[in-house]
């Protein structure tokens, strides 16, 4: 069993709702500071179960999860059941081109199904005498007085039970909390939960057949296929098969009632996926859609005695990869709050907590909206592409003094709003030097220099030039590739 070290939490009991990825973490964080653990948790978890198709993104760790999870002595185990993302490839009708995060590849996220570390984490948690999990029984009800909580078996085969001796009660029961509505009823609590008007169906493509090389994609890959309003995204996972997310617009779920019709516009925008994906039709039918909501609220804890963390605090889309990382942030930041202020100022220590995470968990929350905007529309316009190249010649020859957005994000622990405001201000400042102008020269110059390329080898119309240029500007873009940042020399949020 893991030793507990004397801290300012030795001895307090603390319940935790919820064992998904953050609050199993923060359990097993507390737990290491020598307090008494008790997670509750709705669900059941087997190991051995198959847990695809359970309406879940992979997940990509970037430098934040990672520090997050290194702080908790369990960065190893999890990272063992990773697989390293070191780039992007954007699957365009006229073949696919692949984008480096760093020039030789080092610089890598890790990628993962949930299951899996959702599975490390439960296994370290059990190694540690402090923490129990209670699977199978869900909150009741609360009281924001007393701090205590009461609880039932999922099942109903069981009376309810009432625990009335915790020093305080963590909500990590995800976007749809109960915790949450408990501690806001009544109050004056602004809440607001955004849904995009797109939905996402999981659909696995299989492995392959050669046992050395499973992978019948490029295994490091965030592969994307955009299409404007559809779009697909497909993970690697180490057992060789990719976990892909169709996503359309809500407005054609009807389609689905309509057999061959999704086959059929599946066939024509995603070729290269049907063919590894036969019945593709059959088991997007049969899965069950699955929505993108952001939410936010103005009050993540209620005295000394209730306090929110992970999505059920501030849940956002996937599309900037950092709902997981994002909250394993918070959860470091709740824990060295708890241990800053003495227990008798533990309503103090929740308002530090808020007050230090929340204006970070709306910058990424906006950030990752306006990224799905961009990777499924405008991600094949020659002009972004154009930006996006000038970026990397603007890094290449000042890699310190010039980081681009993204890098700052998932490759170091600059904090959200402080690195977006930080991109914005240098931006600004840019365009007063002719960066958009030189921006516009890139972008024409690659667009008309490939068009007239393929006239010259002749043999296409226009739009087919317009459409090559556009390629062939992405293709160029991340060439050259980025100087990462050094996640050693950032410092927490």
């Amino acid at each position: 069993m893991p030793e507990a070290r004397p801290s300012a939490l030795t001895g307090q009991k603390i319940v935790i709702v919820g064992a998904g990825l953050a609050g199993t973490l923060c359990a097993i964080m507390l737990a290491q500071r020598g307090a008494r653990v008790e997670i509750i948790e709705r669900q059941t978890f087997d190991p051995t179960d198959d847990y695809s198709n359970r309406r879940s993104f992979n997940i990509t760790v970037s430098s934040r999860g990672e520090a997050a999870m290194k702080a908790a002595g369990i960065w190893d185990r999890v990272k063992a059941r990773t697989i390293p993302i070191t780039g992007r490839t954007c699957h365009e009708g006229l073949g696919s081109t692949f984008f480096s995060y760093s020039p030789d590849r080092s610089v890598a996220l890790h990628g993962a199904r949930r299951s899996d570390v959702n599975g490390e984490l439960l296994a370290a948690a059990a190694e540690h005498e402090g923490i129990t999990v209670r699977f199978g029984w869900t909150l009741r009800d609360l009281d924001k007085a007393s701090g205590a909580v009461t609880i039932a078996p999922v099942a109903g085969d069981g009376p309810a039970e009432t625990i009335r001796d915790a020093d305080f009660v963590i909500g990590a029961d995800g976007v749809y909390s109960a915790v949450r509505r408990f501690i806001h009823r009544g109050e004056r609590a602004d809440f607001t939960q955004r849904y995009l008007d797109w939905n996402y169906r999981e659909i696995a493509i299989p492995a392959g057949t050669d046992a050395n090389h499973p992978w019948l994609m490029d295994p490091h890959a965030l592969h994307v296929w955009p299409r404007g309003d559809l779009m697909m995204f497909a993970l690697p996972n180490p057992d060789g098969s990719f976990t892909g997310n169709f996503i359309y617009p809500c407005a054609k779920e009807a389609d689905f009632a309509a057999i061959g019709l999704v086959g059929e516009m599946f066939r024509r925008e995603f070729p290269d996926v049907a063919a590894l994906v036969p019945d593709a039709e059959e088991r997007l039918r049969v899965t069950p859609p699955s929505y993108f909501p952001t939410q936010r609220n103005s009050k993540w804890s209620h005295g000394d005695r209730f306090v929110l963390v992970g999505d059920a605090a501030h849940a956002t889309v996937p599309f900037y990869g950092q709902g997981m990382n994002s909250a394993f942030e918070s959860v470091l930041e709740l824990v060295a709050c708890l241990e800053r202020f003495p227990r008798s100022e533990r309503a103090r220590a929740f308002e530090a907590y808020q007050t230090a995470r929340k204006p970070h968990t709306d910058a990424v929350a906006d950030l990752s909206i306006e990224n799905f905007d961009e990777l499924r529309s405008r991600f094949r316009h020659v002009v972004p592409q154009a930006r996006r190249r000038v970026e990397i010649l603007l890094n290449r020859l000042l890699p310190n003094a010039f980081v681009p957005l993204h890098v700052k994000v998932s490759h170091s622990l600059e904090g959200y709003r402080t690195a977006i405001d930080a991109c914005a201000r240098r931006d600004r400042i840019l365009r007063w030097f002719g960066f958009d102008l030189l921006v516009y020269a890139v972008a024409g110059v690659g667009l008309a220099g490939t068009a007239l390329h393929r006239v010259w080898h002749g043999g296409t119309g226009l739009s087919e030039h317009l459409a090559q240029g556009r390629a062939v500007a992405a293709a160029h873009v991340e060439a050259e590739t980025l100087m990462p940042v050094d996640p050693s020399t950032e410092r927490p949020a």
